[in-house]
């Protein structure tokens, strides 16, 4: 790890950035104001791309884009110095390290960290180095993993807030995806708030029944289950 200065053309937006939802990645209006005035107060975290003379920002897209954005505009010349620490890392690394800098800063939406959390473990982390990093309990990562692996329309209408979190979390509670389609076509075309789309009327139509609940408690243990 080493810091050094480089130029807007050195960087671009790293695969393993987790912060993705355009409602935020695109919101920079605060920051341009603020680096013009006060300059740049944070570095940006970076990695070597592979096969590319570039460096990829892991944690620091919203400032990344706000230099382009001043840039653009002929605010700042396009040479501009931006202080950068680069991190050599493991794609899993990487993303663990990126999520934990998106949780401090701005709120992270649910399906961004559930998909990180995906990805982490895709890259073969350990759940529990996971929760290590980010400061959490290894249910947490496991809630997380169970809902990314919603199946996908699911997780399309999670990540577009038609399928709020606490509902989500309900069709979470099975691993069967022909189960969580045929009730999601059953209720998904009512409004966000009737009756029907009540987690424990979700839980209750997918008919999670004793085998689920008994392997859930061998998996993580009573007084665990029940908290979370």
């Amino acid at each position: 790890m080493h810091s050094i200065a480089v130029t807007l053309d050195c960087l671009e937006l790293s695969p393993f950035n987790v912060r993705t939802d355009p409602r935020d990645t695109e919101a920079t209006e605060a920051l341009e104001p603020s680096l013009l005035a006060e300059g740049q107060l944070q570095p940006l975290h970076v990695h070597p791309m592979k096969g590319r003379k570039t460096f990829g920002v892991f944690a620091g897209g919203r400032r990344l884009r706000a230099f382009r954005a001043l840039v653009a505009r002929g605010d700042i010349p396009a040479d501009t110095p931006i202080h950068v620490i680069v991190r050599d890392e493991t794609p899993a690394k990487l993303i663990e390290l990126s999520t934990l800098e998106n949780l401090v800063r701005r709120d992270m939406r649910e399906h961004e960290i559930a998909s990180a959390v995906r990805a982490a473990s895709a890259e073969g982390s350990p759940p529990a180095e996971i929760a290590a990093v980010l400061g959490q309990e290894p249910i947490w990562v496991a809630q997380k993993l169970r809902l990314a692996g919603l199946a996908p329309e699911l997780f399309e209408a999670f990540k577009a807030d038609t399928l709020p979190f606490e509902q989500a979390k309900a069709f979470a509670a099975t691993e069967d995806h022909a189960l969580q389609r045929q009730v999601w076509k059953l209720i998904g075309a009512r409004h966000v708030d009737d009756w029907s789309r009540r987690p424990e009327q979700i839980r209750a139509a997918l008919k999670i029944g004793d085998r689920e609940l008994g392997r859930m408690l061998r998996l993580v243990g009573e007084d665990r289950y029940r908290a979370a």
